[in-house]
């Protein structure tokens, strides 16, 4: 797992708290007053009193820890479901380091965590973020989520997510109708900088980060905040301008079937979208051979996903035409259950517009991995190798086998890949500290040709 810079960066920022960022009575004046525009702003009122307080991490950590165990199935596949409370308590206490405010659902309760917020605003160097429109908006945002679990029950559906993807889809939905309501809230009270100076601190990267490979390293983790918080508040922003007055209503009750639906709201509403493509078989017979020692998962990749992969290293146009030839995309990863960080073993299926968008995608993959070569040459993260080649395939099929040696935060990791096309299909396969001949490569790669549908 990459531990965000930003919480490593928060681990070390010691404040010294002169004066209360913020009374119980202020907080409970900030909710009076909201309460009333949220309501507005949804024609929908509240059923049932809310309660807030100002509440220590370890409160939040606490109620999120049991939020979280009927999901760890999804997190962390494979695990003993006797270990779900501990794992749960431990991804709860990561995430405590950055969450300012909480709505508990199991209590009926918003946190509000002031110690947190000046931390964050310390890390990011953003004093602006302690101001007092810019906690009615934390506040704002946090009495949506209430509103919503009263009305849709939105916040308890979590736990029958089937799919990591899933999960991420539902919370997409959670936290990108609370910023649209939020966004209506303060635009409507003249006051929507203090939104926005909100929205950005969410994806915003520490200025301290040492490097571009580490900067790199953090808009990867804050790919999944942008499709939940960003892409969530854009996806009901356009779908209230559909004209439709069930909108919310119809996005909670009948989801997206994938997380490019998020990104791709204008299909929302159309009964002709074309079904997205079942990577199962091919991902079945990739790991067939992979016993109960291993863990299983697969994942939905996103345009969003795929956009931040190339980062700056490819021109941003060329990078942009490739991905809109993109239908979907989806991962399949394994790890050791034992040490699921020592090892890993991955393939990666891209289904494209057609064979020659797929060709083009190799070639841009490619030069992708070749300028990280070039920049990614210094701590903590530093290729000392690469290899380039071709390995000979039954089909015949387009490839290049990539051997890295990497070193990241002082320990050697060895890296084999092979990138190539099969038809309108681009796939990769990776393995990181598993053995790695040409002669597994090509078995590996050639089982997961075989599960793919043939033109």
């Amino acid at each position: 797992m990459i531990v965000p810079a930003l919480l490593l960066l928060l681990v070390a920022v010691q404040i010294q708290e002169a004066k209360p960022l913020l009374t119980d009575g202020e907080l409970l004046e900030m909710v009076r007053e909201a309460i009333p525009a949220v309501e507005k702003a949804t024609g929908v009122r509240f059923k049932a009193p809310v309660w807030v307080r100002i509440s220590a991490r370890a409160e939040v950590e606490r109620d999120l820890a049991e939020e979280l165990i009927p999901q760890m199935r999804l997190l962390e596949p494979g695990s003993d479901p006797k270990d779900a409370p501990e794992h749960a308590k431990h991804l709860a206490r990561i995430y405590g380091e950055i969450l300012i405010a909480k709505y508990a659902w199991k209590k009926g309760t918003i946190h509000v965590v002031p110690a947190t917020l000046r931390k964050l605003a310390a890390a990011l160097e953003q004093p602006a973020l302690l101001e007092r429109d810019v906690l009615r908006v934390i506040v704002t945002h946090e009495l949506v989520h209430a509103l919503d679990y009263e009305e849709y029950d939105v916040l308890r559906d979590f736990t029958s997510a089937k799919t990591p993807g899933d999960l991420e889809i539902r919370n997409a939905l959670s936290e990108g109708h609370a910023q649209h309501v939020t966004r209506r809230v303060f635009e409507a009270a003249g006051k929507l900088a203090a939104f926005e100076m909100y929205e950005k601190s969410i994806l915003a990267r520490p200025p301290k980060l040492l490097g571009e490979a580490e900067q790199y390293l953090a808009s990867l983790v804050t790919a999944s905040l942008k499709l939940a918080y960003v892409d969530g508040r854009a996806f009901f922003d356009a779908l209230e301008k559909t004209g439709r007055k069930t909108y919310v209503q119809d996005a909670f009750r009948n989801p997206p079937a994938s997380k490019n639906g998020i990104l791709q709201p204008e299909r929302f509403y159309d009964v002709r979208i074309e079904p997205a493509f079942d990577p199962g078989p091919a991902f079945e017979a990739f790991g067939k051979d992979f016993g109960p020692e291993w863990t299983r998962r697969t994942e939905e990749l996103d345009q969003g996903e795929l956009r931040t992969t190339f980062g700056t290293f490819v021109d941003a146009k060329e990078v942009e035409a490739a991905l809109k030839t993109v239908l979907d995309a989806h991962a399949f990863i394994l790890n050791p259950k034992r040490a699921p960080q020592s090892k890993v073993v991955a393939a990666v299926v891209l289904r494209l517009e057609s064979a020659a968008a797929a060709t083009k995608l190799l070639e841009l993959s490619v030069r992708l991995s070749k300028e990280k070569d070039k920049k990614f040459t210094g701590d903590p993260f530093k290729i000392t190798k690469a290899d380039y080649g071709t390995l000979a395939l039954p089909g015949g099929n387009p490839n290049v086998l990539i051997r890295k040696s990497i070193r990241y935060q002082g320990q050697d990791v060895a890296l084999t890949s092979i990138v190539g096309t099969a038809g309108a299909f681009e796939f990769e396969v990776v393995v990181s500290n598993e053995e790695a001949g040409d002669e597994r490569i090509q078995a590996l790669v050639g089982k997961l040709l075989e599960g793919l549908p043939k033109p």
